[in-house]
């Protein structure tokens, strides 16, 4: 303590206390990450790359090494994240709008593009992990097209999630691939996304 390091482009600084004479080896930890590529350090935790941009973390708890389960099952901490100039791929808010008003409408929506992705230029929110489970009820993403606010949960166990979310448009989604919504701008969308972390679903 403290413990230092440079990865992913950003700083770290952490403090972080094993204790040993037990058999559940609880770790306690108070860790910071400032200025990082998030999509790497995700990568590298999960196995999973869904999300890129410049992330500042915090997380302060504790879990237990030696569990008989999965040590992430006995989680508990409080965290905070804020993500600038990023994406989230694999889910395409917008066209998945799009895909709803033209069902609506009476249309054949346009197929789905290869690699959707939702671009942002913040995403901030804070979580409490009770457990291995995390839930957080302050979402909120902010682009040139869209404004998401919400709330959720997410196990870290089985890597699913269940997020209840609101969006708003508050730009024209022309030269984005699809038809204006210009009817819908500023009128909340209730949006809900749940499955697993690799194949979420959006309705």
């Amino acid at each position: 303590h403290p413990l230092t390091a440079e990865f992913s482009e950003g700083a770290y600084q952490g403090d972080v206390e094993i204790d040993t004479a037990t058999t559940a080896r609880p770790v306690r930890f108070d860790e910071s990450l400032t200025g990082a590529q998030i999509g790497p350090v995700i990568a590298a935790l999960s196995g999973i790359q869904r999300l890129t941009g410049e992330a500042n973390l915090s997380a302060t708890g504790q879990m237990a090494l030696g569990a008989d389960s999965s040590p992430v099952t006995t989680l508990n901490a409080e965290t905070q994240f804020a993500i600038r100039d990023g994406a989230i791929r694999g889910i395409n808010i917008a066209r998945s709008i799009r895909r709803a008003l033209a069902r609506l409408e009476g249309e054949s929506p346009a197929p789905e593009a290869d690699t959707p992705s939702t671009d942002f230029t913040s995403l901030s929110g804070s979580a409490t992990i009770r457990d291995g489970v995390a839930r957080t009820e302050d979402i909120a993403l902010d682009s040139p097209l869209l404004r998401v606010r919400g709330r959720g949960g997410s196990n870290l166990a089985a890597q699913t999630l269940d997020l209840a979310l609101r969006v708003s448009i508050v730009d024209s989604l022309e030269g984005q691939g699809g038809t204006e919504l210009d009817a819908l701008k500023d009128v909340p969308i209730p949006l809900r996304i749940t499955g697993s972390w690799t194949a979420p679903r959006i309705s």
